[in-house]
């Protein structure tokens, strides 16, 4: 039996007359383009009993379902009456959320049988579950405590367990046809208008606007804050961390807005809380109200109002960027004022704990690979001297700025006008700019507005197309809804909706790359290991014992892989140390007889890199290269068959 989203998925499929890609997919199903791959599996074997039809996927290409007309229109009753007759499982990760926010909501415990009331599941399920969300919220810093005949409860710090309960919201809000902001933020729906009015009266105050996803994340965090006192949970902040929470402007809008909502809602705010509402303040993404271009005075203006700090750690990371690529980013005043604004918000997110979620880290690991190596290499440095670290979703973050920057080097002419709608940042919607500007030379994007920002906009501007990462009303405007990483199938949409047709590259050598650094003595199958430290200490021995690499490799793959997961989806990982102990680019292949945990995903097939510092472009092709095998499943199946190494390197 196929669950509601594989149903919807199969609608999809059949309803269309082109190959869809996996990250259209998993855009339009509101969920990831792994849980995306997983349900092509399922339902391709139910379509297999079902119907004479074939679901093909095809690498760089995407998905399509290939038969007779009539069989699909017999597979699409047959689905109907699968949504009608049948009750749809709900999604297993869902449920597990809506327990999480239960458990944190709860001022009580509360044991199986309520829980399962609740949830309308049994309580074996319920039992099953709470062994899954029990790591989840370890990893949030939050304990949960199971006694007999007494119950469930989750206990800890206050600040952990907000920022654990303002994930689930935004886990279980996940826009799928309307704005975040228009969707009901758990059982505090009722207080959401008010927040948001008067988060949106500060922002008109302010030289500079929130990003939407900003408004969203500080309109949820107040409405925790506001519920959280009201059960009588008060943030508790250092003596020495308020003090210096005071002195930022940022202290003295929390304290109006404080007011603001202890008025509207009937509750005293004490002043640790409105430390609380600084920081997320301070650690909010912002956009600048102004245009993009600038030059001399209106430069130096505009950055005189970003703080100094982020200032100079902007022009550091960009001198470190330009030399590790050997390009001339330093002169591209777009992304020092961006970088710099960005960098503000992230500095003081970091240093206050406030964990920024990025949804896009995934698609950018693997689409932007290089610049997001690149970045891991060179903030080490930086973040010894200025005493903090970057975790992967800000280094993300930061890959937009900088891709955005390459994109601008490959500057075109522009005709027709095209209107951008994005929510999610300046980085993000620069890179999309880029983009565009580069992929479509007839198109000059006019502006970036955020949803709310349309209606006003279109009064008085007539756009030629509207491209929009968020579901928009008619506009009576050719509108096409895109990805932020905008794929080969989103560019087709837009050529066709300028009215153009492509013509398809041929295909050529699939992994020349990769094929050129293979080696039938490094490689190895059916490897039995436990742990990827363990893999990756006789791995890297096996490239020091051929001359590939110095032996302080293997520590520097270790300390890489600290840093971020090398995992890129499909059971694969690439791991690879520093550059610096590289005698001569190589590879070594283990194929595992049993798939291990590698960074929390199952992995069974590692491709552990060594490449030269001086090699770029090879470098890059070879990221490109694996990217695309996660997206070949008749070859990755030939390499799983597979047994004798050198027909393995062959089938390359």
């Amino acid at each position: 039996m196929i669950h509601q989203r594989q149903v919807k998925l199969l609608y999809r499929l059949l309803q269309s007359d082109r190959p869809i890609s996996v990250g259209e997919l998993a855009q339009d199903l509101s969920c990831s383009e792994k849980t995306v791959r997983n349900d092509l599996k399922k339902a391709e074997r139910w379509v297999r009993k079902h119907a004479p039809l074939q679901l093909l996927r095809k690498p760089g290409v995407g998905v399509l379902i290939e038969g007779p007309v009539v069989e699909k229109k017999g597979l699409l009753r047959e689905l109907k009456r699968i949504s009608v007759e049948s009750p749809s499982p709900q999604d297993p990760e869902r449920r597990q959320w809506r327990l999480i926010r239960t458990l944190l909501e709860a001022d009580r415990p509360l044991t199986a049988r309520q829980l399962a009331n609740r949830l309308y599941i049994s309580k074996a399920s319920i039992h099953l579950d709470l062994d899954q969300v029990e790591g989840w919220l370890n990893q949030q810093g939050l304990q949960l405590v199971r006694k007999p005949n007494w119950g469930v409860r989750v206990k800890g710090d206050e600040k952990a367990w907000r920022l654990a309960l303002s994930r689930i919201t935004e886990q279980l809000n996940a826009p799928e046809s309307a704005p975040p902001l228009k969707k009901p933020q758990g059982l505090f729906a009722g207080d959401v208008p008010a927040i948001r009015e008067a988060v949106r009266r500060l922002e008109r105050s302010l030289d500079y606007s929130f990003t939407e996803e900003a408004v969203t994340n500080l309109v949820t965090h107040i409405a925790i804050a506001i519920r959280r006192i009201k059960q009588g949970q008060t943030i508790r902040l250092p003596d020495e961390e308020l003090a210096k929470l005071k002195k930022e402007p940022e202290y003295a809008m929390a304290a109006g807005l404080a007011e603001q909502l202890s008025r509207a809602f009937a509750v005293a705010i004490p002043e640790a809380e409105v430390g609380y509402i600084a920081m997320h303040l301070l650690g909010a993404k912002v956009r600048r109200n102004d245009p993009a271009d600038r030059s001399g005075d209106d430069l130096r203006s505009a950055l005189e109002k970003i703080d100094k700090e982020a200032v100079l750690l902007a022009r550091s990371l960009i001198a470190g960027v330009s030399e590790a690529l050997d390009c001339g980013l330093r002169e591209d005043q777009t992304l020092l004022l961006g970088l710099a604004l960005h960098l503000h918000s992230a500095v003081n997110r970091i240093r206050h704990g406030l964990r920024l979620d990025n949804p896009l880290l995934r698609p950018i690991k693997a689409d932007y690979r290089t610049m997001f190596e690149t970045l891991l290499t060179v903030l080490p440095e930086l973040e010894e001297k200025w005493g903090i670290s970057f975790h992967e979703e800000e280094v993300a973050y930061l890959t937009l700025h900088f891709q955005a920057a390459l994109e601008r080097l490959h500057g075109c002419s522009e005709k027709k006008k095209a209107l951008l709608v994005c929510t999610t940042g300046m980085g993000t919607s620069q890179l999309l700019t880029a983009k565009l500007n580069r992929l479509f030379p007839q198109l000059r994007v006019m502006d970036t507005v955020a949803t709310y920002e349309l209606s006003p906009f279109l009064q008085n501007n007539r756009p030629d197309l509207i491209i929009s990462t968020v579901p928009l009303s008619e506009t009576g405007i050719p509108t096409v809804r895109v990805s932020p990483l905008l794929t080969e199938n989103e560019q087709e949409r837009i050529r066709s909706a300028l009215g153009e047709r492509t013509v398809s590259a041929g295909a050529g050598s699939r992994y020349p790359v990769i094929r050129s650094l293979l080696n039938e003595e490094r490689v190895f199958l059916r490897v039995k290991s436990e742990t990827g430290e363990e893999l990756l200490r006789k791995m890297g021995k096996e490239l020091a014992a051929a001359g590939l690499t110095a032996e302080a490799y293997t520590d520097s793959l270790l300390e890489r892989e600290r840093l971020s997961s090398t995992a890129i989806g499909e059971g694969i990982a690439i791991p690879h140390g520093d550059p610096r102990h590289v005698e001569k680019p190589g590879m070594a292949v283990a194929s595992l007889e049993q798939p291990i945990s590698w960074g929390g995903e199952p992995v069974w097939l590692v491709f552990i890199l060594a490449f030269s510092p001086e090699d770029k472009k090879m470098t890059q092709r070879l990221f490109r290269e694996l990217v695309e095998l996660t997206d070949d499943p008749e070859q990755l199946k030939r390499l799983k068959t597979i047994q004798d190494p050198s027909e393995w390197v062959q089938s390359f």
